[in-house]
């Protein structure tokens, strides 16, 4: 069940959703008092997921990216780079 390609997504974005977790959870906490708490919860957890996938694929990617394109391994050695 690990296969499943939603798990594998999550798992990819899964740091750039750490980065965001404490802003989010702490935003709708502080400025959604009269909402219960499990609205609070999946507001917080939605906006989280939103903001990881955005962050992945406009931050991370690019700069995996360009990483790749900056350190090309070439084939002199193992060690070597452009």
């Amino acid at each position: 069940w690990l296969d499943w390609r939603g798990f594998q997504f999550v798992g990819r974005i899964s740091y750039s959703m750490y980065l965001f977790q404490a802003i989010t959870v702490h935003s709708i906490q502080r400025n959604f008092t009269e909402l219960p708490t499990i609205i609070q919860l999946l507001t917080s957890l939605t906006l989280t997921f939103a903001a990881g996938t955005i962050c992945h694929y406009l931050v991370e990617r690019p700069a995996l990216w360009l990483k790749d394109r900056l350190f090309r391994r070439t084939s002199s050695g193992p060690h070597s780079y452009i």
